[in-house]
């Protein structure tokens, strides 16, 4: 069975929406929430459902037919890699609603109708609840309504704010799995190696990166941290060093080539140029020796 890899093809911060009664509630929470996602707020299950539905959640497609067939039944799929990268340049990916937070006790649609009615959308559920409603959070739970519960006390803001981040990846995770598994082959899949894959993952969290889009040409991520900065983590497989060097004409022991990554360069109607970086990391895998390395975009 294939496992969707730790290391998403995408990932940014999606859209909140926030449904409760309690005006001081939603608002405070609101607040606190907006600080790494957009947040809708609203104050009835009924106006919330209408605004997750008028919302129109993209639905991105990265997969296509090729026009190189082999035969009259055999119909080959590629990957336009170069539309994930083009996410990052599309404002709209902050306003997609993936995440459901809605309190419990509502007047008219109540929290588990709410998740009764989006139980085929793939926005991540949660569902506040007091101390007395929990046997209905864990029926909701138990029944695939709800994804998480949250009990309202002095610390909701915070509970909620580092389970709206997991339930983040696991959103990423369900609507990226086809377009993982077309990535699985081509060379370089470094988000298939799990050695590479916890490299990148530490500089994410050293370099307080929220959103990243897989890129090639060459390979790696271009990344953004919460200050904006942009950044491309460049990552290289042992054979994709080795094409370079053999497009360049070299042995690697040349000055300069020894321990760096290399690139070849082809400007218009030139011969190819020579690029190399300094790897701030080897990473060691069955799959062999890669080399990663940051630059500003």
């Amino acid at each position: 069975m294939f496992t969707t890899p730790a290391l998403l093809p995408y990932q940014y911060p999606v859209a909140a929406l926030l449904v409760d009664d309690d005006p001081g509630l939603l608002s405070g929470l609101s607040a606190g929430l907006s600080r790494e996602r957009r947040v809708f707020a609203e104050a009835s299950g009924e106006r919330a459902l209408d605004r997750y539905r008028r919302a129109a959640t993209p639905r991105h497609s990265f997969l296509r037919r090729s026009r190189d067939q082999t035969g009259l039944t055999e119909h080959r799929v590629v990957v336009d890699v170069t539309g994930i990268a083009s996410l990052m340049d599309q404002e709209e990916r902050h306003a997609e609603i993936g995440l459901l937070v809605v309190d419990y006790k509502m007047p008219g649609l109540n929290g588990v109708e709410l998740c009764e009615w989006l139980r085929h959308e793939p926005c991540r559920r949660i569902l506040l609840t007091g101390v007395a409603d929990e046997r209905v959070a864990v029926q909701a739970f138990n029944s695939g309504l709800i994804h998480q519960y949250v009990r309202k006390d002095h610390d909701t803001l915070d509970r909620l704010g580092a389970l709206m981040r997991r339930e983040q990846l696991q959103y990423f995770r369900a609507v990226s799995q086809t377009l993982s598994e077309g990535l699985r082959d081509r060379l370089g899949a470094f988000e298939h190696v799990p050695a590479v894959c916890d490299a990148l993952l530490t500089l994410v969290a050293q370099y307080d990166i929220v959103e990243y889009y897989l890129a090639t040409e060459p390979n790696g991520l271009l990344t953004c941290d919460r200050a904006g900065r942009r950044r491309r983590v460049l990552v290289q497989s042992e054979p994709e060093r080795r094409s370079a060097l053999e497009i360049l004409g070299a042995s690697g022991h040349e000055a300069g080539f020894e321990g760096a990554m290399v690139y070849a360069d082809a400007p218009a109607d030139s011969p190819p140029q020579a690029r190399t970086l300094r790897p701030l990391m080897a990473v060691a895998s069955p799959q062999g020796m890669y080399l990663i390395a940051m630059e500003d975009c």
